[in-house]
């Protein structure tokens, strides 16, 4: 395979490099094994298990791509790195253990049909609740290589999904009680985590309004102190 990177970008607290090329992979009638939902709206990363063909995909761009940084590592950023140090802290596109892959789901650029049919975003969610129990759904999906993170913890490749095309049958899906309840076990566990984040989001904006306050209350007269103190208070409230 044909790759090369371009050089890294700093964006706030990690680096990411692009390739030259885009590169598009089609995964073929995919099994989802759960959805998560992003922060703030942004989408959800859709976890799919891939076949052997996908792995053997994934497992040459990952190949290639550390090779890349390895080679350019002294170069693109200063620090004493080892070649080893570098491959310990690549994550790999794929979990070999259970063979799935995490893909990005942008609401706003994705282009969903069903049976040939644009649907929404909205529209393909209540699909992927619907296609473990009421119909048999065939989903392909094309998804595209958005580029190299690097953190100080970790390289991971980031896939995002550029158009989903599903077609539906009325034939009975073949999914057990046990792969659907497992499938909505993971769902309700995602959301918990997203629904804690939430609370302690909440639980933030009450302190720091409390202390706002405080601190507005302790002011002895109008000043322009005072006035911005209640600037802040608006700032968190509206």
């Amino acid at each position: 395979m044909d790759m090369t990177y371009t050089r890294p970008v700093f964006k706030n607290k990690y680096y990411v490099c692009f390739t030259e090329k885009p590169i598009v992979h089609c995964l073929y009638d995919i099994k989802i094994n759960k959805i998560t939902r992003l922060q703030n709206d942004r989408g959800h990363v859709i976890t799919v298990y891939v076949n052997n063909d996908d792995q053997m995909f994934f497992d040459e761009i990952d190949t290639i791509s550390m090779q890349i940084l390895k080679s350019n590592n002294k170069t693109w950023f200063d620090n004493d790195l080892t070649t080893d140090q570098i491959s310990e802290l690549y994550v790999p596109s794929s979990c070999s253990q259970n063979n799935t892959v995490n893909i990005i789901l942008p609401p706003n650029t994705l282009k969903i049909h069903l049976d040939n049919k644009l649907i929404s975003y909205h529209d393909f969610m209540q699909i992927i609740s619907d296609m473990s129990y009421i119909k048999t759904y065939t989903v392909n999906m094309d998804i595209q290589h958005i580029g190299m993170y690097i953190y100080a913890s970790q390289t991971v490749i980031k896939w995002s999904v550029k158009c989903i095309n599903i077609y539906s049958s009325e034939e009975p899906a073949s999914e057990s009680k046990k792969d659907i309840e497992e499938f909505w076990k993971h769902m309700i566990a995602d959301y918990d985590k997203t629904l804690e984040a939430k609370i302690q989001q909440i639980e933030d904006t009450r302190k720091q309004l409390q202390q706002a306050y405080e601190s507005l209350h302790s002011e002895p007269k109008i000043t322009k102190s005072w006035e911005q103190k209640i600037k802040v208070i608006k700032k968190i409230i509206f």
